[in-house]
């Protein structure tokens, strides 16, 4: 498509770049990078992701093209106030650039066929100051998590959990292994992508806070955004997983099992993990919880 383009075109296509640039700049300190500078030139002239990722190759793939897309629109809807996807993403930038809001070059880009339809008045003024859903409560805590100081080629692996957690919702996603092969960085790594498309995150070390009541309650807590902690139980925690998209990540399970008998049998006061686990598989929710280990356990 790119041999196709007017000079005209190919000015839009760089303003409406430099424009989404500023605003990213804006909100975060920091310019686009290559690949982002890349995916928002292929979003603007009508690629699939499946097409970005061939353009671009350097082993990307589709879902991480699609993560990395998403979290330009929350950063741009944020700036805009405006819902910005993927179906609207061109259009809503151009009308944007062409505002009298924003000053920026010319303000007289036509770049964009793909606005919606319709001419009526009242399409028109919903277009211009569209409705946008509540703000969402946010809450991660990965102060538990380990930093990665070096990360070898595990993207299979990636891509794996990522189908798992992102695309299935799996509920319960075990990684198990012997000490010292990189499962908590892994772990890392897979969450760092993904954190975003989660309201709750918390990484628990169970080396450091084994009882599951005083995890439900440090979550809870924090969650709700109280300075004291108060006396939640199992069932507040499986609520918060049933009423908010959740990401919660145990790591070090195999320290609640009782050493030396078959493999993933708890010790008697953290019995209640069994049942807890258990119980987010078989309610419905959007929630996900990853096990780090090094023995399986039951509920597996």
């Amino acid at each position: 498509m790119a041999e196709t383009l007017t000079k005209q075109q190919l000015m839009d296509i760089t303003e409406l770049l430099q424009f989404a640039d500023r605003l990213v700049a804006q909100q975060t300190g920091e310019h686009l990078d290559d690949l982002q500078k890349s995916i928002i030139q292929g979003l603007l002239t009508g690629k699939t992701y499946k097409d970005i990722v061939e353009d671009i190759g350097n082993g990307y793939n589709e879902n991480y093209i699609g993560d990395v897309s998403r979290k330009l629109f929350k950063i741009l809807s944020q700036q805009l106030n405006e819902d910005i996807k993927k179906s609207n993403f061109c259009w809503t930038l151009e009308r944007a650039i062409n505002s009298q809001i924003f000053s920026f070059n010319n303000n007289n880009v036509t770049w964009c066929p793909y606005y919606p339809n319709g001419n009526s008045e009242q399409e028109e003024q919903a277009i211009a100051t569209p409705q946008l859903p509540p703000p969402q409560k946010i809450c991660h805590d990965l102060t538990m998590a380990p930093k990665i100081w070096k990360f070898c080629d595990r993207n299979d692996e990636i891509d794996t959990l990522s189908r798992w957690l992102i695309d299935e919702s799996i509920p319960l996603i075990s990684v198990v292994g012997i000490a010292g092969i990189g499962k908590s960085t892994l772990v890392k790594k897979l969450v760092d992508r993904h954190k975003d498309s989660f309201e709750v995150v918390s990484w628990k070390n169970l080396k450091l806070s084994p009882h599951l009541t005083t995890i439900g309650n440090d979550i809870l807590t924090k969650f709700n955004k109280e300075s004291s902690p108060k006396d939640y139980q199992i069932h507040d925690l499986i609520n918060l997983l049933m009423q908010q998209k959740c990401l919660l990540i145990f790591d070090d399970l195999q320290e609640l099992f009782i050493s030396g008998k078959l493999a993933g049998q708890y010790q008697t006061q953290y019995k209640n993990y069994s049942q807890f686990l258990r119980t987010i598989t078989q309610i419905e929710h959007k929630s996900s919880i990853i096990v780090i280990s090094q023995e399986q356990s039951q509920e597996m």
